[in-house]
């Protein structure tokens, strides 16, 4: 399925925007409220028929406010194996057990990612599973959590330390979606 391209007024949370959205929905309500992180938006969603609550996944993008289509979403949810896994614990808290493979391993995915936030601090040392080249032609599999000076809310940063040569910072985007372990 693709994207829904529509418009969002400036400053509405996506609980109000997505209540309306689907508000007409038969056999289907929302349960508790949402999270948004890193280009998703997550939410419990009860089957009034069948008493099962599963998460629902919405990716995001936002275009110009000026437009009259400002605000592009994409809905899916645990079952089609989302490869977004920052769901938080108070949501998946909130979902009935399944038998469904994909929603399963999802779930799995977010608590590990939930117990791996925790252990990141400044200064810890991680290992992606496969190395990351880099435009400049450099390549390093093993990185160094530092504190990122320019972001306002993002308090993480990569330094590279590659095989050879000097470290260096670098931009990974959604670097915690990749294979990684802590090694120190």
């Amino acid at each position: 399925m693709g994207w829904t391209g529509t418009y969002k007024e400036k400053g509405e949370s996506y609980d109000d925007f997505f209540n309306a959205e689907y508000g007409n929905e038969s056999h289907h309500v929302w349960i508790g409220k949402g999270f948004a992180k890193n280009g998703a938006y997550y939410r419990a969603m009860k089957n009034t028929e069948t008493g099962e609550i599963f998460a629902v996944i919405i990716l995001l993008q936002h275009g110009s406010q000026s437009d009259r289509t400002n605000f592009f979403y994409k809905t899916m949810d645990e079952t089609e194996g989302p490869y977004n896994y920052d769901c938080p614990k108070r949501i998946l808290d909130l979902l009935t057990p399944t038998a469904d493979e994909y929603a399963i391993q999802w779930r799995i995915k977010c608590r590990n990612r939930i117990e791996q936030e925790k252990r990141l601090k400044i200064g810890s040392r991680i290992r992606f599973k496969n190395p990351v080249k880099f435009t400049s032609g450099r390549t390093a599999s093993l990185f160094k959590i530092v504190q990122d000076a320019w972001a306002k809310r993002k308090a993480f940063a990569l330094m590279a330390i590659p095989d050879e040569g000097e470290p260096f910072l670098c931009r990974i985007p959604k670097w915690k979606n990749y294979d990684f372990e802590i090694v120190g």
